[in-house]
């Protein structure tokens, strides 16, 4: 402990055990019980404004404890303020509210009384979706990144495992699938052009066709995903510029 350190803390000190005489590891017991709490706080403050991860939270207590949590899902669903676009964040919460919509029905016996089996398995099949839509494009990302520094830096080494999930057959195979059978075959189509764009970085109507589809489904998106395509598109233009 430096000499200023220790000045600051007996001037402290008298302020919390007056009349006391100063001892050390009480100011450091008190230093550290602030401490947590100031992380502590940090956590309430980061979730107050979070209205999905709140909602999960909730969800996954009220579940543990055997308590229905249909009300608060209901609320939830309702409440048209959360819907502020696609991004993985959206993809990864729907997930979990998913599996708490089956765990309510399974676990309160809905499912069963109602013999109403397959709409069980529809909220899975949700569940799953959001859950890949989120694994998806975090994927693409990473596989993307690579990409990116590779061409930039004439890389020999590859993340084999990226590569392995990110394989163009893949790509193509979940595109196809997912522009015929869901709403959210849009995430899949910018992606597959992205990742496109930067495997064959020479042919700038990749990037073209790349531009045409985040302007085509900016307005779907939420901001920090529409961020991200944008700044995807400033990073290829300035790799060009700079070849």
């Amino acid at each position: 402990m430096t000499e200023l350190t220790k000045r600051k803390k007996m001037i402290f000190y008298p302020l919390i055990y007056a009349g006391k005489k100063y001892t050390d590891s009480k100011i450091r017991f008190l230093y550290s019980k602030l401490n947590k709490s100031y992380k502590e706080f940090l956590i309430q403050e980061n979730i107050r404004n979070k209205p999905f991860e709140k909602t999960n939270y909730l969800l996954s207590s009220l579940l543990y404890r055997n308590i229905s949590g249909q009300y608060e899902l209901n609320e939830f669903e309702n409440n048209t303020k959360f819907k502020t676009g696609a991004d993985y964040l959206y993809f990864l919460n729907m997930h979990f509210l998913e599996s708490h919509r089956f765990n309510i029905h399974f676990t309160s016996g809905r499912l069963l009384r109602s013999g109403d089996i397959s709409s069980g398995l529809d909220i899975l099949e949700k569940s799953a979706k959001h859950l890949f839509l989120f694994y998806f494009s975090q994927i693409c990302l990473y596989y993307n990144t690579s990409l990116i520094l590779k061409h930039r830096y004439s890389l020999d080494k590859e993340p084999m495992l990226i590569n392995f999930l990110a394989a163009e057959t893949a790509f193509k195979n979940i595109y196809d699938v997912m522009n015929k059978i869901d709403e959210y075959h849009f995430i899949t189509e910018l992606y597959f052009n992205l990742i496109t764009m930067n495997k064959n970085p020479e042919e700038n109507s990749y990037y073209y066709k790349y531009k045409n589809t985040v302007n085509k489904y900016a307005s779907r998106l939420s901001p920090d995903e529409r961020s991200v395509h944008i700044s995807n598109l400033f990073s290829y233009c300035s790799g060009r510029a700079t070849r």
